[in-house]
């Protein structure tokens, strides 16, 4: 098995400092949230960089609150977040429910092979 080059991992408090480093490190640069792929594709020499930038340690990223009307979930907010959120729960309970998110989940790892990767927010509606 071939191994990882080195790399460093930055872990940035907010979109705005991840914005700022990718800049900074250019194409030496790359943004994960999962990094399975990633890691993967670094590993098999597809991909190469020296600078990893972790998105899910934003908080921001991983909120999961009620905003003009909906629920705002961050891009890197779990699928056990949202199961487990008291707010969605009284919301939206269907989201709640344990076997709709292993289906949700089921298909995104089927469909891209993780259900974790970088996304923009997504918006449930409150009723």
């Amino acid at each position: 098995m071939t191994t990882l080059s080195r790399f460093e991992i930055h872990q940035p408090q907010s979109v705005a400092e991840a914005s700022q480093m990718l800049g900074h490190y250019g194409d030496d640069g790359a943004i994960y949230a999962g990094g399975t792929e990633l890691l993967l594709a670094m590993r098999h020499r597809a991909l190469s960089y020296s600078h990893l930038i972790d998105l899910k340690v934003i908080p921001a990223l991983n909120a999961l609150e009620p905003r003009d009307g909906v629920i705002e979930i961050g891009a890197a907010c779990t699928h056990r977040a949202i199961e487990r959120s008291a707010l969605v729960r009284e919301k939206q309970p269907v989201f709640s429910l344990p076997e709709l998110m292993r289906i949700i989940s089921r298909r995104a790892k089927f469909s891209r092979g993780s259900s974790s990767r970088a996304r923009n927010r997504i918006t449930a509606l409150l009723t």
